[in-house]
């Protein structure tokens, strides 16, 4: 919120620090890369911004395979209780 506060008054050195910051506490924080990955677009560095956005990607792909996982093990434990799939 900080970094993204930043940006809009075009504090853009300060904004990236903030969201460096945010990653380095939170690796997994896809808003705080997507964020990052705009305010980069927008200064005109787009390889730098293409990694943010990839990275934003991968941790989206990580979340959805991790919930296809637990959904999964939920089912197989339903399932040997004997219990009941409708919804």
């Amino acid at each position: 919120m900080k970094g993204f506060s930043l940006a809009l008054l075009e504090k853009d050195k300060d904004a990236i620090t903030c969201y460096d910051e945010a990653i380095r506490i939170n690796p997994k924080d896809s808003f705080a890369w997507r964020d990052k990955g705009n305010l980069l677009k927008r200064l005109g560095r787009d390889e730098e911004a293409e990694e943010c956005f990839a990275k934003v990607k991968e941790l989206h792909k990580e979340a959805e395979l991790e919930y296809e996982r637990e959904e999964k093990e939920y089912y197989e434990r339903r399932k040997s209780r004997g219990g009941s799939f409708r919804i």
